[in-house]
Order: C-alpha cells, then sequence, then structure tokens
C-alpha cells in the first residue's frame, strides 16, 4: 500500500512538473515578437528565416548557421516577411507583388509533420498569436479579426478608416497602432481605448509598450498599467536625439536602427548608447545579433 501511494505521488509530482514546464514554453512562445522585423526566429537551436539568396524563401539552419535547407518554395516579394513560432508550428507571411496589387497571406509550417499549411488565404498587414488564436489586420478591409490557430472561427473587432499596421497582445488585451493613434481593447473587442500619439511600430516588453513617434522617430514608451479611457501617458526614451526607424529587445537591451544605417544598443532607458554595426533592421535570435547590410544581405554578429 505504502509503495502504491509512492507511486502515486510521485505521478502526481511529474504531472504538476510537466504542467509548469508546459506553461512556461506557452509564455516563452507568446513573448517571440521582440522586433519590429520578423525575417529569422529561433526554437531549439534551429534558426528560421527569409533567405535573401533564394527570392526570401522560408529556410531553416543549424547552430552554427550552417546546413541551409530549403522549407517552402513560395517566393516572397521582400525580406519583410513576419516569423513567430507558437507550439511546434512556425508561422510566417508569405508576400507577391504584381502589376495590380500585394498580396500577403499566412501559412504554417508544422516542425515535427515537416509540412507546410497555408492558415488565412486573406490579405495580412499583421498578425500575433496569443492564447490559440490568430489576431490580424488586413490591407485592403481595414479591418481587424482573430482565428483559431487553423484559421477557422473568424471573429471580427474592428472596421475603421485606417488600417491597422501592427498588432500585439499581452495580458487579455490587444494593443494595435494606426495612423493617429495606439488603441486597446479587451480579447473579444470590447472596452476600447485609445490616444493620439502617431506610432509607428509597437513591441510589448514586461509591463511597458514601445514605438516609434513617427513625427520626430524617437521612441517612447508607456506604462501599460497606468492606461486610462482615453489617455496613454508616455514617457520618451533620450537616445541622443537619435532618428530611429527600427528597433527590438533582447534581454533588457534596446537595440536600434537609425535613418544613416547604424545600429546602436542601450538600456531600456535608452541610456548609454553605443555604435555596434552598420546596418538596418536588428533582430536578436539565439546567439547572435542578425540585420541588413547595405548591399541588401542578411548578416550576423554575436549577441553582444
Amino acid at each position: 500500500m505504502k509503495t502504491t501511494k509512492r507511486i502515486i505521488g510521485l505521478l502526481c509530482a511529474l504531472a504538476s512538473l510537466l504542467t509548469l514546464c508546459a506553461c512556461a514554453a506557452e509564455s516563452n512562445e507568446e513573448a517571440t515578437v521582440l522586433s519590429t522585423s520578423g525575417y529569422i526566429a529561433e526554437h531549439n537551436g534551429i534558426y528560421y528565416f527569409a533567405n535573401p539568396d533564394d527570392e526570401y524563401k522560408l529556410y531553416q539552419m543549424d547552430a552554427n548557421l550552417e546546413n541551409k535547407v530549403k522549407l517552402s518554395d513560395h517566393p516572397n516579394y521582400s525580406e519583410k516577411i513576419k516569423i513567430q513560432i507558437y507550439r511546434n508550428k512556425l508561422y510566417y507571411t508569405q508576400t507577391s507583388l504584381s502589376w495590380w496589387s500585394f498580396s500577403s497571406k499566412l501559412y504554417a509550417y508544422d516542425l515535427i509533420a515537416r509540412r507546410e499549411i497555408k492558415v488565412l488565404n486573406r490579405d495580412i498587414l499583421s498578425y500575433t498569436i496569443y492564447k490559440n488564436r490568430i489576431y490580424f489586420s488586413t490591407i485592403y478591409t481595414n479591418k481587424i479579426f482573430s482565428a483559431t490557430l487553423n484559421g477557422s472561427d473568424v471573429r471580427q473587432f474592428r472596421n475603421d478608416r485606417h488600417m491597422s499596421h501592427d498588432i500585439r497582445v499581452s495580458e487579455d488585451h490587444v494593443y494595435f497602432g494606426m495612423d493617429e493613434g495606439i488603441f486597446r481593447m479587451n480579447l473579444d473587442g470590447t472596452n476600447l481605448q485609445g490616444d493620439c500619439l502617431y506610432p509607428r511600430a509597437l513591441l510589448v516588453y514586461n509591463q511597458d509598450l514601445y514605438y516609434i513617434y513617427a513625427f520626430k522617430l524617437n521612441l517612447r514608451k508607456i506604462n501599460m498599467n497606468a492606461i486610462e479611457y482615453r489617455s496613454m501617458p508616455y514617457e520618451d526614451i533620450s537616445l541622443s536625439d537619435k532618428e530611429v526607424i527600427d528597433f527590438a529587445i533582447a534581454e533588457d537591451v534596446l537595440y536600434f536602427a537609425t535613418e544613416e544605417d547604424k545600429i546602436y544598443k542601450a538600456d531600456l532607458d535608452g541610456n548609454n548608447p553605443m555604435f555596434i554595426v552598420n546596418g538596418s533592421r536588428p533582430i536578436v535570435a539565439g546567439a547572435y545579433l542578425f540585420y541588413y547590410s547595405e548591399d541588401g544581405k542578411m548578416e550576423h554578429i554575436h549577441h553582444p
């Protein structure tokens, strides 16, 4: 009897441990969007990226950035593919351009079954994944939707005159940037709040919402706990008057690119900015800082 109780106790403890590990993994996956760019992501030591040497098709490479393998035959119009990893699936936008239209569909690559499926046959402008649902905006309809991970049960939330160019989700709130403002709503579309802040890009990190102020190209941040009905108090991040066009956050370090194609790093308050390398579109993935050189090549250095 004691042996049976001991076995039951061990099984319960193991189940609790597995639950904790699953929750931790889910939290990490929900926090992968830490760059305004999205052309590369790392998962379990493997890097997934839009290959600029092959029409920005989806590839993978190992931890040493070698042994490149093509995963998709779909070419992309540019490196502005948006890659996110959630529950062993690689989600990404597949873009194309013709003389009459621009198209951006959402695909998923199953990392276990090793196959590609189309998830949303809509023109995706921005998307993010949170608690088993995809939140996305579309290019031509100016609408915000959510859907299941396989693209079903599509629900419409907003229909505005301006396109929602950035969508982020944190702590059961949807944040989205439009031409003139930043807005927040509940996951079901209720309790809309907003302020005229003229954002250019959005990132959520810890309890703060970071964005580029479009008129001055400087970085600002909003404490999400301080948001009220029509007020989003912001704080300017001093970066020695540098104009920011792209930025990323990793391990409490801010990486940003300027209009002069120079990449710097600083702390989260903007203190001690330090030049790193010439380039644009910085992303920290795994052990590396990735960026694009002036001649359009994807380059990397070890994460400073």
